[in-house]
């Protein structure tokens, strides 16, 4: 099937897979609103595959094992729900007042 007949979703999973298979591959894989295109039910697979692409750091650095780091943004708060416990950084606003201290 030629690409433009898939689906942006599709190619994201297609995409995300061949790099997940590639012990070359190393460094960081920043990807912005990775839900974007992907069938809300089929979101845990494509956080699961992107899990399963960062190092494993209960093992060492190895062919198996390649040392890459997964960022990712979102404002979905499906996304934000199913990402273990533990792993989520968000940011808060915060507003300072002037003056005195």
């Amino acid at each position: 099937m030629p690409a433009k007949s898939l689906s942006a979703g599709t190619l994201r999973f297609l995409a995300l897979s061949i790099i997940k298979i590639d012990p070359e591959m190393r460094g960081i894989i920043c990807l912005e609103e990775p839900e974007n295109g992907i069938q809300p039910s089929r979101i845990p697979a494509i956080l699961k595959l992107l899990e399963d692409i960062a190092v494993d750091t209960d093992f060492s650095v190895a062919t198996e094992n390649p040392l890459r780091q997964v960022v990712i943004n979102t404002h979905s708060p499906l996304v934000v729900s199913e990402v273990p416990e533990g792993i989520l950084t968000y940011a808060d606003i915060r507003k300072i007042k002037k003056g005195n201290n």
